[in-house]
């Protein structure tokens, strides 16, 4: 299974800062699988400590999640609930465990990405906990930092992808967008977790740059380096005229820029495959060559009627690999060094590789020699992984 799994990113520097500090990863989130393959990622390739993390209740209804969340150190959490004393007593839950040096994971996106697009709104209830902990210990006079770790999951394949994509067009294009699909059943997740051990798809896990609650980055001893490059001490963003002032204002406006932070932490380490790029300019082709029509239009297109025309396609997919390195150049993303070969080696790869598992390939060359896709939904999800924030 490991010989499927990838991480990339600052790994010896958090393990220095797990060593002495509270670490909190922040992942992406777009699989119900997202919460068993972190912690077993964490546990078997990353060599970190166990982390303790929220499971969504929905998951503890299945015996098969339920079998793994409750040996992953995973509480459960009722995302239904929105009653002010529910969502206090989870904050202060979260507070109270950080500050006890519990290494933790949360899903700031509150839910998986129904596009498939990377998140850009964010949570801030529970960063807020976070930054109220940090308060609470340097009023303690402890010297403990909590250390936050934006993590971005990149898959090849993702089961949920076409019912995902589904909820996310009803929800934003209300009548536009009628169509119905069922959810995945859990025989198809013990088919997924087969072919995932069988094939050859890979699931990435990209760390960003370790921050203290307040966004700045963090030294291997876990110094934190302010705006200007010098080293800040943390208790000054709570003085206020010589005085430790608690301010639920400033605090909230502390929290939003966290916010903005890991976001454009998540656009940084977004790990771009060969098959996400196959994807965005299939999709790109198909909304070139049907004018005029809206995207809840184009997924409703009988996909038997519509191939991909090579030439265009392999121009495309030309101009945006170019458009990928000079993003990477600018660390605005990740780029592996598969998409800088030969470009039929990569587009061959893309193919092959895009939604696996998927019985409906969103993209595939059919018996005719024809670039098809067979699942316009699905290859729109696949599309939005490059979709700018």
């Amino acid at each position: 299974m490991l010989s499927v799994m990838r991480i990339n990113g600052e790994i010896d520097q958090l393990r220095l800062l797990s060593r002495d500090h509270t670490i909190v990863m922040v992942p992406t989130h777009s699989s119900n699988l997202d919460s068993i393959l972190v912690g077993y990622m964490i546990d078997s390739i990353t060599g970190l400590p166990a982390f303790s993390y929220g499971a969504g209740l929905n998951l503890y209804d299945s015996e098969f999640f339920g079998f793994f969340m409750n040996r992953l150190g995973a509480y459960r959490v009722d995302r239904r609930k929105k009653n002010l004393i529910y969502l206090q007593t989870l904050s202060s839950y979260s507070k109270l465990s950080v500050m006890r040096g519990v290494h933790t994971i949360f899903f700031p996106g509150g839910t998986r990405s129904r596009s498939g697009e990377i998140e850009n709104k964010l949570k801030l209830g529970l960063l807020n906990s976070l930054l109220l902990a940090q308060r609470q210990l340097i009023e303690n006079n402890e010297s403990r930092k909590i250390v936050l770790v934006p993590v971005v999951l990149t898959y090849e394949s993702v089961l949920e992808a076409r019912s995902l994509i589904l909820q996310h067009l009803k929800s934003t294009g209300q009548e536009k967008y009628t169509a119905r699909d069922r959810a995945s059943s859990i025989g198809q997740y013990f088919s997924f977790i087969r072919r995932f051990l069988t094939k050859g798809s890979h699931v990435y896990m990209s760390f960003g740059k370790p921050m203290d609650v307040f966004g700045n980055y963090l030294t291997d001893k876990a110094e934190s380096i302010g705006h200007s490059g010098k080293i800040i001490d943390l208790k000054d963003y709570f003085i206020r005229q010589g005085d430790f002032v608690i301010d639920s204002q400033r605090e909230s406006i502390y929290t939003k820029e966290l916010g903005e932070k890991i976001v454009e932490q998540f656009n940084k380490s977004n790990y771009i495959l060969p098959a996400h790029l196959v994807a965005y300019c299939a999709f790109q082709l198909l909304i070139r060559m049907n004018p005029g029509q809206d995207i809840y239009s184009l997924v409703q297109l009988p996909e038997e009627e519509f191939a991909f025309p090579k030439r265009a396609f392999k121009q495309l997919c030309k101009e945006v690999i170019a458009l990928l390195i000079k993003l990477n150049q600018e660390e605005k993303l990740i780029l592996p060094e598969l998409l800088t070969q030969d470009l039929d080696v990569v587009i061959e790869d893309g193919i092959r590789n895009l939604g696996i598992y998927h019985i409906k390939r969103p993209l595939v060359i059919d018996q005719f020699k024809r670039l098809i896709s067979e699942d316009f939904l699905s290859l729109l999800f696949y599309h939005n992984k490059l979709k700018p924030s």
